[in-house]
């Protein structure tokens, strides 16, 4: 059970569409006891900031829902200082289940150094197919609360990070685990030190993501592009012994 979403964009000429990214499947044996059925649905609201803010929501936000539609996100003209944040609010039904957050790269540009970008890295580094924006963006990954308003409030950090880092992660294995109690860390979980717990069904939970362009990246990175989408992978919790 997945789903992809995007979380941010930067680019200031955004406009590509949509797709719909979000669904899931359950599967069910005729006449044998079974643990039940999970259905994951989620809403999300980007808002980016360049020169301006620029804000977006899925079709019925803050209802979570499935098969939502998502913008594609790309990451392009960026500036140091340039952010943005996306909330998730996603509801488990039926059953409790494990969730963790999925990444994957779309694409990762380069397009050329002219000398203010050489200069600003190393004119040793050679021009390559690859930039080095999603690189140096660093990435906030929180728990969240939802508010009378339906905004989601930061609550406890779960992951800091590149972007790259986010993203690569997000593509290994079942992807960012998450804690469904919303207290241990990613990185606690990866190493052994905490266990995750499962999401409780029947309840609106929150996830916070925010990115940003660092000032000092100064012009290391004008030129490059890059272009990803994350989304949501759901397990139920009950009779499983693979995030034990």
């Amino acid at each position: 059970m997945a789903g992809l979403a995007v979380i941010g964009a930067t680019s200031a000429g955004v406009g590509l569409g949509t797709r719909a990214l979000f669904s899931d499947t359950e599967e069910f044996s005729k006449n044998n006891v079974t643990a039940g059925e999970l259905d994951l649905k989620v809403a999300w609201r980007k808002s980016v900031t360049q020169v301006e803010t620029r804000v977006e929501t899925s079709s019925e936000y803050p209802t979570p829902t499935n098969d939502v539609d998502a913008p594609i996100c790309e990451l392009a003209d960026v500036k140091p200082g340039d952010h943005g944040v996306i909330e998730f609010i996603f509801r488990i039904d039926d059953n409790p289940g494990y969730v963790s957050l999925l990444g994957a790269e779309q694409a990762d540009e380069e397009n050329g150094q002219p000398e203010p970008e050489r200069g600003a890295l190393s004119e040793s580094i050679p021009v390559g197919r690859e930039g080095e924006l999603d690189e140096l963006i660093n990435t906030t990954v929180s728990y969240g609360t939802i508010d009378s308003d339906d905004d989601v409030t930061a609550a406890t950090r779960a992951y800091t990070s590149s972007l790259a880092s986010l993203i690569g992660l997000g593509n290994v294995g079942s992807g960012v685990i998450l804690d469904g109690d919303g207290s241990a860390s990613v990185v606690d979980i990866l190493l052994g030190n905490a266990t995750p717990n499962a999401f409780e069904p029947g309840t609106k939970h929150g996830l916070r993501v925010e990115f940003e362009v660092p000032r000092t990246v100064g012009n290391g990175v004008q030129t490059d592009r890059y272009e990803f989408a994350t989304g949501f992978f759901g397990e139920q919790a009950r009779n499983n012994e693979t995030w034990t």
